[in-house]
């Protein structure tokens, strides 16, 4: 079911089951897919999912692998029993006040992008990874669409890209 009115959110906390099959927010929890690909081609977070999850504090309650996400390198979900993002959406837009909640980011252990951090962790590369790690975060945010603080992603994004260019213009820039 694809539920996109406000409303919709109150009616899934009522309406657990239909038919007798029971109903699960794609975005809530943990989901057990099947995963039949093979796991040469995974990271290994053993190392790097604890070393995110501490370096994010309070903004994020754990880092783990993800079996939902084919294409993008990380998201943000909610935790099983706490209160949605969009229930938070909701509410804010009400002029209510909003507990903070901090979500789960789930990372794709097969993503390119992924691959690399955990190498790099596993190198010892914490300097390199420290504004990476930011990023990979700011980029969840973003995909999730719940911006507190633009300026700030804005600055971080354009330090990278300076520091880009000036590696692929071999210091000339």
């Amino acid at each position: 079911l694809l539920l996109t009115e406000p409303v919709d959110e109150w009616l899934v906390q009522a309406l657990t089951d239909f038919d007798e099959v029971p109903l699960k927010s794609v975005s809530r929890g943990e989901l057990d897919l099947e995963d039949d690909e093979d796991d040469a081609d995974k990271a290994d977070l053993t190392g790097l999912a604890p070393w995110l999850t501490e370096r994010y504090g309070a903004d994020i309650s754990e880092v783990r692998a993800s079996s939902r996400l084919t294409d993008s390198a990380c998201v943000l979900v909610d935790d099983e029993a706490g209160l949605s993002a969009n229930m938070e959406r909701i509410l804010r837009s009400a002029n209510q006040a909003v507990p903070h909640q901090a979500r789960i980011l789930e990372l794709n252990p097969r993503h390119p992008l992924i691959l690399s951090l955990a190498r790099l962790h596993e190198a010892g590369r914490t300097e390199t990874l420290e504004p990476m790690a930011q990023l990979l975060l700011d980029n969840a945010v973003l995909m999730d669409g719940n911006v507190s603080e633009p300026a700030a992603i804005g600055r971080r994004l354009q330090e990278l890209l300076e520091a880009g260019v000036q590696g692929l213009a071999g210091g000339v820039v």
